[in-house]
């Protein structure tokens, strides 16, 4: 039933994402630059869920995914998983270890601030995978017996190799996934009559109800983390505020260090407000040290240009990012058009 919930979301994103970018749905194997897509079918963007709410998006997000590889993949996991989980406690009880695993980790996510839009089943996979392992290695006779096909050191090694790979891969939303396994771990137990008692059973289901608890409380404004400041603080930057803009992005700044992208970010939105501007060249050119062919980074220096009146120089800089970018970044060719005709006003 899930994969074919998934498979139904991912159509429907698919389409719309299609019709949104006049691309053709094959090209999106690899990935989707449709985030409206993807908003429309449930996933949750971490900015509007702070300031605008929409936490039932919690629950849908589990079901999108941003590229066919992406679905084929937890799929896959899925569909060799389900049927043992199914077979180790009962359907129902492996819907709600996916379902509160999921949630769980998407709140895990959101809380460490991993990246702007969280979408993806792997959450509730790993919750899965753990809760089979801890009912197969120590759970009651009944429930190892209806699972002895499966390999306790297996499953282990499996999860290792998986949580190993959420390190060193930057795009593995890795908080989601422990997330989603500290929360398996416990429903697992339950389920899988670990510790042989009634007391055991709902000890375990506390364990995990705390834990998504815990989750969600600290997921409601996680402002320790500076991407909590930064995702808001472009978000505002996209809607046009400004001025809150340059609040978040600099409080991002302060406990980030000397980011290029947050130095970019708030002499952009500094820019944008038409303040500091000098301030606003000191931050994009510090950021231009570090990567001086970025053509955001480009086009930022000679939109804070064109707003302190030094038009040409500007226009040099932003027609450097047009190139920079091949003329693909419709931001940057409305700032060469805006400035240049700044210059026949002149």
């Amino acid at each position: 039933m899930i994969v074919a919930v998934c498979s139904a979301v991912f159509v429907a994103s698919a389409g719309l994402c299609s019709a949104e970018s006049e691309s053709a749905w094959w090209e999106m194997a690899w990935g989707m630059d449709c985030p409206a897509a993807l908003q429309t079918v449930g996933a949750a963007e971490l900015a509007r869920l702070w300031d605008r709410g929409g936490w039932w998006r919690v629950v849908t997000t589990g079901f999108v995914h941003g590229s066919a590889l992406h679905l084929g993949l937890n799929m896959w996991s899925l569909w060799s998983l389900g049927p043992w989980a199914s077979r180790a406690w009962g359907h129902g009880r492996a819907l709600w270890c996916f379902g509160i695993s999921s949630v769980g980790g998407v709140l895990a996510s959101i809380t460490w601030a991993e990246a702007p839009v969280v979408v993806g089943a792997s959450a509730g996979i790993f919750g899965l995978a753990g809760g089979l392992w801890i009912s197969r290695g120590w759970g009651d006779d009944a429930c190892r017996s209806r699972v002895e096909l499966i390999s306790t050191k297996a499953l282990g090694i499996t999860l290792a190799v998986m949580i190993a790979l959420g390190f060193l891969v930057p795009m593995i939303a890795q908080a989601g996934h422990l997330g989603g396994l500290a929360i398996g771990l416990a429903m697992g137990a339950a389920f899988g009559g670990v510790g042989r008692s009634r007391v055991a059973y709902f000890g375990a289901l506390v364990v995990a109800a705390a834990l998504t608890a815990s989750f969600a409380a600290a997921a409601r404004a996680p402002a320790w983390r500076s991407n909590y400041h930064a995702f808001r603080g472009f978000a505002l930057l996209d809607e046009g505020s400004s001025s809150e803009a340059v609040a978040s992005l600099r409080r991002a700044l302060e406990l980030e260090g000397e980011s290029p992208e947050l130095l970019n970010g708030v002499a952009y939105a500094l820019a944008e407000a038409g303040v500091e501007l000098a301030e606003a060249e000191r931050l994009v050119d510090a950021a231009l040290s570090g990567e001086p062919e970025n053509a955001d980074y480009l086009d930022t220096k000679g939109w804070v240009l064109c707003k302190r009146g030094e038009v040409e120089a500007g226009l040099v800089w932003i027609e450097r990012a047009s190139a920079a970018s091949e003329g693909e970044v419709a931001e940057i060719e409305e700032h060469l058009a805006t400035c240049g005709a700044d210059v026949a006003a002149e």
